[in-house]
Order: C-alpha cells, then structure tokens, then sequence
C-alpha cells in the first residue's frame, strides 16, 4: 500500500510555506530598536501569527524604511505587506487591506499626576476656558480635529511629545491630546509615570490594519487573515496591546 511521506500530508493540510516580505516604519511603539533588535507592537504581531501558522514567514522588518517609500514599494510589489495601516477609501484603491483590525487607536488626555482634574466630553474641556489649554503636535491630523470641535484653547506649537511632556509639567497646557500606544509608550520611555497619567475618556477610536500588496498571492492573504483571526479569537491579539497601552 502506497502512504505518502508526513511532509506532503502535513503540507496538504496546513498549506505550503511562504515568506512575506515587509518593512519597519521608524513610528515607535509599532516598531523601535531595542539593543540593535527590532521590536514593537506590529513586530510581536508578526511573530505571533508565525508562531500560530508556521507556514507564514516575515523578512525585511528589521529595517526602517521611511513611510513614503514603504507604500511605494507596497503599490510595487517589492513589499507584500504591512502592519500598521489606518485605512481609507483612496488606499483601498492601491492596497488590499485585511478586514480584522490589527488593534485599536484610542485619542485620549494626559495630565499631570496630581492633577484632580474630571473630564468627559470636549464640553468639559470648553467649560474650563484656558485653564483647560490643549497640548498637541503641529501640523497633524490632531489639530486639525480639535479645532472643528470648536471653543477649545489648541496651543499646536509642539514638534514631538518629548516637547509636551515638558510644557505640561512646566503648568504651559493642561492637557496633552494623543492616542493611548503613543502616550503609554513615551510616558514609561521617558521615565515620567510617577508625573504624567492618561485620562480614561476617549474621545476618537480608530483601527490600524494589516494591507497587501495587490500584486501579493490571493492564497497568501487568506492565509494570513484565518491566522489573524485565531490570535484574535485566542486572547493573544490582545495580550500583545495591552503591553502596549498600560501606563
């Protein structure tokens, strides 16, 4: 009787290895060097759906790309992936992109610790007049947000959170806008988790997803996606963001 070898039964089952070829953005806390190691967020990710499904392999992110060359590489071809993708419907164009998100952005405010401070909503916010000045980064999307809320002090004359953390605890803003990864990540790297806090209030949600290049094998994107929704479905997906959001 003829019995085919263990590989190609387990190949027949599990599918045929392939490797995803990808890049670090230089966005910490998705992805940052740690003693000459690339790690991060979206980098435990990868790790993690390798580990769920074996057959799936990453290669490249241990490198940072700056991020206009990473989505042209992705509308090229070169890069089969990437994580860590807000999506919108003109990169639904160029990119296809996973439908489980990979995690969730959360905009929230940080204070100082002694700060007593009760905030729910941006009427809060407004009803303090300038003793309730908003902290935020120049030229971003953030700024843009807080000024169609309306009868809000914006001081936007930061260039990094470093910056704000400093102007905070020097009583020159009140609040800092961000969201919850970057903040919990810069407040522990920076050693102030004993002076800055994060209010639980959110007050914007958005989702980071993983996108293909739409040259990438179909099969290659299935696969990827069932993994993603195992980690999803088991918990993992969620250990790995919460080690990225506690303060």
């Amino acid at each position: 009787m003829f019995t085919l070898p263990l590989s190609l039964i387990v190949n027949s089952s599990f599918g045929v290895s392939f490797e995803l070829k990808t890049g670090a953005q230089d966005s910490a806390p998705k992805y940052f060097m740690n003693n000459g190691v690339m790690t991060g967020l979206c980098v435990e990710i990868m790790q993690a759906i390798s580990k769920e499904n074996s057959n799936i392999k990453f290669s490249g992110y241990n490198k940072f790309f700056p991020f206009k060359r990473i989505k042209l590489n992705m509308k090229k071809g070169a890069f089969d992936i990437f994580l860590g993708f807000s999506r919108n419907p003109e990169r639904e164009k160029i990119y296809h992109f996973v439908d489980t998100p990979l995690y969730s952005v959360k905009y929230i405010m940080a204070v100082k610790s002694n700060d007593n401070i009760n905030i729910q909503n941006f009427e809060d916010i407004r009803s303090l007049g300038k003793n309730g000045a908003i902290l935020t980064l120049f030229g971003t999307a953030d700024v843009r947000f807080l000024k169609s809320q309306g009868g809000l002090t914006i001081d936007d004359g930061g260039f990094n959170l470093s910056s704000q953390f400093v102007k905070l605890l020097a009583n020159r803003g009140r609040l800092i806008y961000y969201h919850n990864i970057g903040l919990a990540y810069s407040i522990k790297k920076e050693g102030y988790t004993n002076k800055i806090k994060m209010l639980p209030s959110v007050f914007k949600t958005a989702y980071h997803y993983a996108a293909f290049s739409k040259k990438s094998p179909l099969n290659h994107v299935t696969a990827f996606e069932e993994t993603l929704k195992k980690i999803q479905s088991n918990g993992v997906l969620d250990e790995i963001y919460n080690r990225y959001t506690s303060n």
